[in-house]
């Protein structure tokens, strides 16, 4: 049964050495897009929540990476010098998710002005075009969240204010522990997305810092916070953060990061507690952060080496509000009054909210 299709054209065409063979360079029409096929090695169109990154550089007008296509046989035709059609079948090797992204985008906003860039291999087998597919998806390395935290900071106050005082504040217990690049070195103590999402969690009761992970929620959250309370009190409620943490359990004189007090689960819901209760605060507005002398002393006897709080440090999903609750336990045992004072008036966990299993320093580790 003959394939449905029809002629793929070809803006501004080019030739160009590809290998060993030559390729054709351009821009796909627009309403060619629809025409491109796809094979059975190929992946199918993920949901929208996946391609976010696409969609959004779309809504931008950034422009995207060309992708890859094949055409299986030779002809095409040239109507004039800036055109070429492609009149055989072609096929999608490489991005059917911008392809697909830029086809439900032309139809939301039809005057957009997107295009994607194409590069046509010509004469193409099926069994070519999967070994192409399975090389391009298997030998190429995503960009880390953290080199991208890095990339961005100086676009975001409240990032660029932490990048500084992490890089540039020689007395910071995480002065250049923490990684800001493709690769954990065996100096750092955490990612530099642990570190912004956990200090910016910190200051959930003031901003909306506790959305699900991924860099637009980190921006959108550390701008709200500024906005609310200023660079300055940002920098200083980091600096007294960490600088408790320091205090308590030790990060300066580390020289292993695998210390269950460091762990991306173990520090949301530490941040999560100081926040949720308002003995941690104090005026303006409850905007500033302490951790008073008598809470700093009952931490240090916490049994942060216990096997059960070493579990629960380097778990997802409820073991953190188990975690929480014996924090929570442990902080307040012994006492009859004084006891933390919860900002909802709850004594229970009922202001816990578990935090993003997105927790990008147990993968790099």
């Amino acid at each position: 049964m003959p394939i449905h299709r029809q002629p793929i054209r070809i803006l501004k065409p080019s030739l160009d050495d590809f290998g060993k063979q030559t390729v054709l360079r351009g821009i796909i029409d627009n309403d060619s897009l629809s025409g491109l096929l796809t094979d059975y090695y190929q992946r199918e169109l993920l949901p929208d929540s996946n391609r976010r990154d696409i969609i959004e550089a779309l809504e931008k007008e950034v422009q995207l990476p060309d992708i890859e296509l094949g055409m299986r046989g030779q002809t095409f035709t040239m109507p004039t010098p800036i055109l070429v059609t492609l009149e055989d079948p072609t096929y999608i090797i490489d991005g059917l998710q911008r392809v697909g992204s830029l086809l439900r985008h032309i139809e939301e906003t039809p005057t957009a002005k997107n295009r994607l860039g194409a590069i046509v291999h010509i004469g193409t087998t099926p069994e070519w075009e999967r070994e192409r597919f399975h090389i391009l998806n298997t030998s190429r390395i995503k960009v880390s969240v953290n080199k991208l935290l890095h990339n961005i900071q100086g676009d975001c106050a409240a990032l660029a204010t932490l990048h500084g005082l992490a890089r540039a504040e020689p007395d910071f217990p995480l002065h250049n522990r923490v990684c800001w690049s493709q690769r954990v070195s065996r100096d750092h103590l955490m990612t530099a997305y642990t570190y912004i999402r956990v200090t910016l969690r910190l200051h959930a009761h003031l901003a909306p810092t506790r959305s699900a992970g991924g860099i637009p929620n980190l921006v959108t959250g550390g701008t709200r916070l500024v906005e609310r309370i200023g660079l300055a009190m940002l920098r200083e409620n980091a600096r007294r953060f960490w600088h408790a943490i320091d205090d308590v359990w030790g990060v300066k004189n580390l020289t292993s990061r695998d210390v269950p007090y460091l762990r991306g689960s173990f520090l949301s819901v530490l941040a999560d507690l100081f926040c949720n209760h308002v003995d941690f605060w104090t005026d303006p507005g409850e905007a500033k952060f302490s951790l008073p002398y008598p809470l700093k002393t009952k931490l240090k006897i916490f049994p942060v080496y216990d096997p059960e709080v070493i579990r629960l440090s380097g778990a997802s999903g409820k073991a953190q509000e188990a975690l929480y609750f014996i924090l929570l336990t442990h902080l307040n045992s012994g006492k009859r009054t004084k006891r933390l004072t919860p900002r909802n008036g709850s004594a229970d966990c009922s202001n816990f909210q578990l935090a993003s299993d997105e927790d990008e320093d147990e993968v790099a580790a």
